[in-house]
């Protein structure tokens, strides 16, 4: 009986640990204006997600593999991560290695931001397929 409430227990955190946000995409970009663009095309395109948006590889770390003081996590997986591959602090491939070297985020969802924009002149120009 014991041993039942045990794997009673370690399922329940299993499950707890493994949560997933159908509705949430994170997006890690840490360009202001392809954050908007990356926004107005999911919304030109119906997707109505919570669209959570972090600026830097630690940051994107950070939300995923935050733990609370009783060491569950802090908040849900997303069902979507946008990942930029040219981050500060943390570039997107290294995040995208510990992504999956963890238990817990190994089977996230991950996908390159679209890119949006081609620089002209020094100036930044809209591509606009997306």
């Amino acid at each position: 009986q014991e041993w039942e409430r045990v794997t009673s227990e370690s399922k329940m955190l299993k499950m707890q640990l493994e949560r997933i946000d159908p509705a949430k995409i994170l997006l890690v970009e840490d360009v202001p204006n392809d954050v908007e663009l990356i926004k107005l095309a999911l919304e030109n395109h119906k997707v109505v997600n919570q669209i959570d948006v972090v600026t830097d590889g630690e940051q994107a770390l950070n939300y995923l593999h935050e733990l609370s003081s009783s060491g569950l996590p802090v908040r849900d997986l997303p069902r979507l991560t946008l990942l930029d591959l040219k981050l500060p602090k943390i570039d997107g491939i290294t995040v995208l290695e510990r992504i999956r070297n963890e238990p817990r985020t190994r089977d996230l969802v991950v996908g390159p931001c679209p890119k949006l924009g081609l620089e002209l002149g020094g100036r930044k120009s809209v591509i606009v397929d997306v």
